[in-house]
């Protein structure tokens, strides 16, 4: 009896440990989340206009994830990015490890190749201090994204009176919101030339606007506003959508916020 008894409670803890960790290897689909959402957090334009941009849409691929055990993996991502005095192309890997509560963690970004200049092995140091927490989509989450995505893509207005609205001259600025590639979504300004809209930047040039990503049922992206000649010339302005419902959104351009709602088709 008493061997019995034994064997009993060896198996029930046995049961216990294998049932408190279903996490032990990481999703590829969530992982990519994941390194898509740091990128999205640190990208940046290198200004010259030759290396590009570091950003979700200069992601060439990103490799199937390598696990050394059950705590620890990474994945290799290659970048359509030239990083200057680089001979290469930037090519970065993401690492991975699981915390206490047995959650894998996006951990550190390591530099592979393409790295030249001093700017960017100063952000890679940066990096090897990161926190994203790697999480699984369910079916409902999925639900809700495509919910998301078809109430907010379209075309918006709302009152600015620094760009010349008042009640009498109801002169609406707008807004333009679209799926992108890589689970991005992106969004531009318009105006109105001869009756016609002409959709762009925020700085009103010509181009597809600012890449936005969707975290927590809000889109968040920034933009950069060169201020003079010098290298470090420039402000980046947080941009954020939150929406309200299918008609009605809030849209925050820096510290300013606007209530905006569905131009009527």
């Amino acid at each position: 009896m008493k061997i019995l008894a034994s064997s009993i409670v060896i198996l029930m803890t046995t049961v216990l440990l294998c049932s408190c960790d279903t996490n032990k290897k990481l999703n590829q689909e969530s992982a990519e989340n994941a390194i898509k959402e740091f990128v999205t957090q640190n990208s940046f334009d290198t200004g010259s206009g030759q290396g590009g941009s570091f950003s979700v849409n200069s992601i060439t691929s990103i490799e199937p994830i390598s696990q050394f055990s059950e705590t620890e993996a990474s994945s290799i991502v290659h970048f359509d990015f030239q990083d200057s005095y680089a001979n290469d192309k930037l090519v970065l890997k993401f690492n991975f490890k699981k915390n206490m509560d047995k959650k894998w963690v996006l951990t550190t970004v390591d530099a592979v190749s393409g790295v030249g200049s001093q700017n960017m092995s100063n952000k890679i140091y940066k990096w090897q201090n990161v926190n994203i927490i790697v999480t699984d989509k369910s079916s409902k989450e999925t639900t809700q994204e495509k919910s998301f995505t078809e109430s907010v893509c379209g075309e918006w207005q709302y009152k600015d009176p620094s760009q010349g609205y008042t009640e009498e001259v109801k002169n609406y600025s707008l807004l333009k919101i679209t799926q992108a590639a890589n689970g991005l979504f992106t969004i531009q300004k318009g105006s109105i030339d001869n009756g016609k809209i002409y959709w762009g930047n925020f700085d009103g040039s010509s181009g597809k606007g600012i890449d936005l990503n969707l975290s927590e049922n809000k889109l968040i992206g920034k933009y950069r506003i060169y201020e003079g000649s010098a290298a470090d010339a420039y402000s980046d302005i947080n941009v954020s959508i939150a929406l309200i419902d299918k008609n009605n959104l809030i849209f925050k351009d820096g510290d300013k916020s606007f209530e905006v709602t569905k131009k009527s088709s």
